[in-house]
């Protein structure tokens, strides 16, 4: 049975009764104390005149385009319980969150960075080689030019141990090649059981604390949906929970880093993205989740699902989250809606299934060009 108070939130639509049922995840949630904020307004008092410092943001476009084949964003789970994650979001209003322009979304045409920055890919090169330990001194670092590509694609370095490669998107990828660095009693098997990736994670934690180079390292063990053969399947990161719930919610979506297992169960890879953050557009003022339920009745989201959106009924859980695939335009915040699509169903598991819909958090006036 539906929670109760979900009803409440998506049919009444009084702020006060988010809290609780935004949050569906089954963890403890974080309560932050209420307090009074500044509106983010700089009064300077001057020979008794009042002068108010402000700028105007500037209006956005998404540029939304969904590829063709690439299916739907939908979860398979016999509950919405089941999918489960560490979003830092409590459920509570915020005011406001920051915006930044996707300095690669040029080269999403032909998906080729020719410009790329070897400044900074071999930056993160060496720090990735410190970290794990490997001899910087003594190590190579090679370029990987694939024929036909107008620039270099990655450097990569090796040693016994790993294999570092950080790409022209930034995107570091550590190869493990050695398969023992995990004990036996731990497993990093994707579809191990939530209570053994929890154990495997703490290990991990501190035998790569300074890869992660965080201050207050918080495990994120996210999805819990199934595949088409009734296996339930879990994703491991880490990301900084140091700081207030805004910066929580940019590190969890911008600083992850993820640590892959192979078929046995050994520690096969580990991979992170850096430099999506760096061309802030400005802080932008965020809608209540009611208005967010108006704009999804209207239509106004973005979805992968062909089927028009069920009905405010069909909802069963809502995160705040940003969209940080590199065929964003600018990187927004957006309410994502878990929504019940009952022709999606395989009964014969008993496996439900959850579609993605988004609807931009952003106020609707610095939205050009808003989805319809």
């Amino acid at each position: 049975m539906k929670n109760k108070r979900l009803l409440r939130i998506i049919g009444e639509i009084e702020d006060e009764y988010i809290l609780e049922a935004m949050r569906k995840t089954g963890r403890k949630m974080k309560w932050l104390q209420m307090g009074i904020i500044a509106a983010g307004i700089m009064i300077v008092l001057a020979a008794g005149a009042v002068f108010f410092e402000s700028r105007e943001l500037p209006v956005l476009n998404i540029n939304y385009n969904q590829e063709e084949g690439m299916g739907i964003e939908g979860y398979f789970a016999h509950s919405i319980d089941e999918l489960q994650n560490n979003n830092p979001w409590n459920g509570e209003r915020i005011e406001k969150l920051p915006v930044y322009r996707n300095t690669f979304y040029e080269y999403t045409k032909e998906w080729m960075v020719t410009e790329p920055d070897t400044k900074k890919m071999r930056q993160l090169l060496k720090e990735a080689a410190a970290a794990l330990k490997m001899n910087t001194e003594q190590i190579e670092i090679k370029e990987n030019i694939p024929e036909g590509y107008p620039a270099i694609y990655s450097y990569y370095a090796e040693d016994p141990n790993y294999k570092i490669d950080v790409n022209a998107w930034l995107n570091v990828n550590i190869e493990v090649k050695k398969k023992e660095i995990l004990p036996e009693e731990y497993t990093l098997y994707s579809y191990a059981s939530y209570d053994e990736l929890q154990e495997s994670a703490r290990y991990l934690g501190d035998l790569f604390s300074d890869l992660l180079g965080m201050k207050e390292p918080a495990v994120d063990i996210s999805m819990g949906d199934y595949t088409v053969d009734g296996t339930q399947f879990w994703k491991i990161s880490f990301y900084e929970s140091e700081g207030d719930e805004r910066k929580q919610i940019q590190s969890y979506h911008f600083g992850k880093i993820y640590f892959y297992g192979d078929e046995e169960g050994n520690l096969s890879s580990i991979s992170y993205s850096r430099g999506r953050q760096e061309e802030k557009i400005g802080d932008y003022p965020i809608i209540a989740v009611k208005e967010a339920v108006h704009l999804l009745e209207e239509g106004k989201y973005i979805s992968s699902v062909t089927e028009s959106f069920p009905g405010k009924e069909a909802v069963e859980k809502i995160e705040l989250v940003y969209r940080t695939e590199m065929n964003e335009s600018v990187f927004i915040p957006y309410y994502k809606f878990y929504v019940k699509l009952e022709e999606r169903e395989i009964k014969e598991q008993d496996l439900k299934c959850f579609g993605a819909f988004y609807v931009p958090a952003i106020e609707e006036k610095y939205i050009a060009d808003m989805v319809q």
